[in-house]
C-alpha cells in the first residue's frame, strides 16, 4: 500500500560543492550515487515520488537546498546513458562504467536556500525534533528523515529569510 504524503519518507543527502554549483547553473534533474554502493540502497529505496531531499554540503558543513523526488531506481550502464545528460559527474560519485550499476534519484523543483543552515544549526533543529542523541549522527551519510523534520527545517528557513529582510 502506498504511503500517504504525511507518512512519506524524506532524506538528508550529502553533496559536494561542485555538484551544488552545477545544479544551480544548469538543468540537472538526476542525482547519482557511486556505482555499486549498497549501503545507500537501504536508505534511498525508501524514498518515493514527492519525497523531499535536503541537500547537505559535506565539504562546507551546511544545509544549502532541497529538491523533490520524482523517481528512485537502480540502473545499469546502458540505462544510465539515457539519464547521463541530466546528471553531473563528480569524483565522489562517478558515472557507472560497463557492467556496473548505480542508484539514481530523478528530481524536480531544485531550490537553493537564500541562507545556508550551518551544521550546528541543523543539529539543533534535529535535536529539537528527534532528541539529542539523534543530532549526533554523522551527516556525511544519506539519512532517512520524516515530514516533521522537513517541515521544521522549512519553517526555520522561512524565519531566517524573514529576519534577514528586517
Amino acid at each position: 500500500m502506498r504511503e500517504t504524503l504525511q507518512d512519506q519518507t524524506h532524506a538528508i543527502l550529502p553533496i559536494v560543492h561542485r555538484w551544488f554549483e552545477e545544479a544551480k547553473t544548469r538543468e540537472i534533474t538526476v542525482f547519482n550515487f557511486p556505482p555499486k554502493r549498497k549501503p545507500a540502497q537501504d536508505q534511498i529505496r525508501k524514498l518515493g515520488k514527492g519525497s523531499t531531499c535536503l541537500l547537505f554540503l559535506y565539504d562546507d558543513r551546511q544545509l544549502v537546498g532541497e529538491f523533490k523526488v520524482t523517481n528512485v531506481k537502480k540502473v545499469n550502464f546502458e540505462e544510465f546513458q539515457v539519464l547521463k545528460e541530466k546528471a553531473f559527474e563528480v569524483g565522489e560519485a562517478r558515472f557507472p562504467k560497463q557492467n556496473e550499476w548505480c542508484w539514481v534519484i530523478e528530481f524536480t523543483d531544485f531550490r537553493a536556500f537564500e541562507r545556508p543552515l550551518s551544521e550546528d544549526e541543523l543539529r539543533r533543529v534535529i535535536a529539537e525534533v528527534y532528541g539529542k542523541s539523534a543530532s549526533m549522527r554523522p551527516l556525511h551519510f544519506t539519512q532517512v528523515i520524516d515530514e516533521k523534520l522537513v517541515n521544521t527545517v522549512k519553517t526555520v528557513m522561512l524565519i531566517l529569510q524573514f529576519l534577514k529582510k528586517d
